[in-house]
């Protein structure tokens, strides 16, 4: 039970801070943040191993020339999330399972 519940802190700590760093780039890009600037470097250079999957599969707009809507950091957030729950969900039905076996109960599905 105690090893179950460390893996999914585990996974929520991972897909967390990997779609917390998605959404800082999000807003950096968002509000025309300067290439030029050291944080803004070091965010984009954790971030591009994350977007990797999905570069080139939508466009990313300027708006007023400086400001950009990253669609593909948008649709990389929502794949993140969704894969995050799927990992969850498969681990609570693996823990389910096991658990049974192990106990003799079955359940009344």
């Amino acid at each position: 039970m105690r090893t179950a519940k460390l893996h999914i802190h585990i996974i929520h700590f991972v897909f967390g801070a990997a779609v917390g760093m998605l959404v800082l780039r999000l807003i950096l890009k968002l509000l025309g943040a300067s290439p030029d600037a050291a944080f803004a470097i070091w965010t984009y250079a954790i971030t591009r191993p994350l977007l990797a999957p999905f570069l080139g599969m939508f466009p990313s707009p300027l708006i007023e020339g400086r400001f950009v809507v990253e669609f593909t950091t948008l649709f990389a957030i929502v794949a993140y999330l969704v894969l995050q729950y799927l990992i969850i969900e498969l681990l609570d039905f693996i823990h389910e399972t096991t658990h049974s076996k192990n106990t003799g109960k079955k359940d009344s599905k």
